[in-house]
């Protein structure tokens, strides 16, 4: 990017110190809440047997809800986030050394197949169009030497079918079909191993591992 674009409704809704004081003190509150991502990682790292991954991303690291999971597998953990406020949070728990850089998703200030493995939670959804889906896709593929696991919220879930019959509120929040995701991820030199979320079917909250090719990928 040349020139940054105007930042997103959903990036601008984070970035005040008085909405990181929440999402820190009140978003995950129950424990329940707390360790709901982190069972789905968890269970995708032990399914594919990925073990001490390197040099891990966490992008957008929120407030750093997720670092306690990655500190624990990663040999070195990068925690990235365009919300400065929420970076502030981030790092008041995490050791001096770790490093937390304020970074835009759709352009990330690091080099090509920086990292072992990429996490990219609660973002995918907020994308309204494929294409914007697609710029975040080839940015974390881009990064990433090895693996990405990403949440999404599946279009064949009840929540979201209940939205599309107008049983539930219309969401800003955007669900996407499994086939999309495989296209996307492949479009941009990696390749969906599988799924996980806490209930197929019920769970519109999903995440998916990708393991990236090894060949030299073609520039955009």
């Amino acid at each position: 990017m040349s020139a940054r674009e105007p930042a997103p409704a959903c990036e601008r809704r984070w970035a005040d110190a008085d909405t990181a004081h929440w999402y820190s003190t009140q978003r995950f509150r129950t424990k329940r809440s707390l360790e709901r991502d982190l069972v789905q990682i968890r269970a995708l790292l032990k399914r594919h047997s990925i073990h001490a991954p390197g040099v891990v991303l966490d992008v957008p690291c929120g407030t750093g809800r997720l670092a306690p999971l990655l500190r624990g597998v990663a040999q070195r953990l990068v925690s990235a986030d365009v919300a400065r406020a929420m970076l502030q949070h981030a790092k008041q728990a995490a050791p001096l050394n770790e490093a937390h850089i304020e970074a835009d998703l759709r352009a990330l200030p690091f080099a090509d197949a920086s990292f072992d493995l990429v996490v990219c939670c609660r973002v995918l959804h907020h994308q309204a169009t494929p294409q914007e889906f697609a710029a975040i896709v080839r940015e974390l593929a881009r990064v990433s030497r090895r693996w990405i696991i990403a949440s999404f919220w599946d279009h064949a879930s009840l929540p979201a079918l209940r939205t599309r019959w107008g049983l539930k509120p219309s969401e800003t929040r955007h669900a996407v079909r499994r086939a999309l995701v495989r296209q996307v991820v492949r479009d941009n030199g990696a390749r969906v191993v599988g799924f996980r979320s806490a209930v197929r079917w019920i769970s519109q909250q999903t995440f998916f591992l990708a393991q990236v090719d090894s060949a030299p990928r073609a520039k955009q």
